[in-house]
């Protein structure tokens, strides 16, 4: 005996259904346990994509724009709005449509449910308004660019939320020179170590650790100007990015251990820190 659990998403202009049948037989121990730690106890609600469920809103796409107003980042198990009775309506001797088993949902949505679910990550994710006004939502963009006296190289990063101009301003005061970060210590990819990857060789004494933010070189840059609507490639929120930067300062950065990790070598290099 097997699981038949149904899943709907609810958007702003039609329900989207299906059914996943799960290995396993459940039991009133693991019916309750869902219940407990669902969004809502008596609504049903969870975040599909944080249990290994799929995200029914995305499969909206084929049938119209995604997202629009209204779009969340909610689904919805409809047996659950009102706790299930061990019946028919979950039994089944259908063959399982995926290989998680009912232990295994049951396992995912106990340990997200009691750490918390992730609401921001996934409108992030799936780039929804939070507010559901205009269905996209806005993002920002950030330039990176790491180059030394013979190479190059740059890469754009969307990052989830709109940048303030209260932000932009903490940036530049907490970076190197005003414009400059050693990206791994505040999340950001290392330029760096792509180039090395790409070129298929180690530092020289030309290379360094700093990464510039090119929309910071000569001044702040309006937040505005840094706006998108483009999806997150990096989950790391503009407001971390700020907060981390504005934490480190100046004066904070460790050149030495960005030294150390890319193995740039001693011989004729003199860290910019010096």
């Amino acid at each position: 005996m097997n699981t038949k659990i149904r899943l709907m998403y609810p958007g702003p202009h039609e329900k989207v259904e299906d059914t996943i049948i799960l290995a396993g037989e459940i039991t009133d121990r693991q019916i309750a346990t869902i219940q407990q730690n669902l969004i809502s106890t008596s609504g049903g609600e969870l975040i599909a994509h944080q249990v290994g469920l799929p995200t029914l809103s995305e499969k909206t796409s084929s049938m119209r724009k995604f997202p629009v107003p209204g779009d969340h980042a909610y689904s919805v198990l409809p047996d659950w709005i009102t706790q299930p009775e061990l019946d028919i309506n979950l039994h089944t001797q259908d063959s399982p449509t995926t290989t998680m088993t009912v232990d295994d949902l049951v396992a995912r949505i106990e340990a997200v449910g009691q750490n918390g679910w992730d609401v921001k990550a996934e409108e992030a994710r799936l780039n929804l308004d939070p507010f559901g006004l205009s269905g996209l939502r806005m993002n920002t963009r950030i330039e990176l660019e790491y180059h030394t006296a013979s190479d190059r190289k740059s890469d754009t990063v969307i990052l989830p939320g709109a940048i303030t101009q209260e932000q932009a301003d903490a940036i530049e005061q907490g970076m190197f020179d005003g414009f400059q970060v050693i990206a791994p210590e505040v999340g950001l990819p290392s330029l760096a170590t792509k180039l090395f990857d790409e070129q298929g060789r180690s530092a020289d004494s030309h290379d360094h650790v700093l990464t510039n933010l090119s929309d910071w070189l000569t001044s702040s840059p309006l937040a505005e100007s840094l706006h998108t609507t483009d999806a997150p490639t990096l989950y790391l929120p503009i407001e971390d990015l700020a907060k981390r930067i504005q934490n480190i300062g100046r004066d904070g950065w460790d050149f030495a251990a960005e030294e150390d990790r890319l193995d740039i070598p001693a011989d004729d290099y003199e860290s910019p820190s010096m």
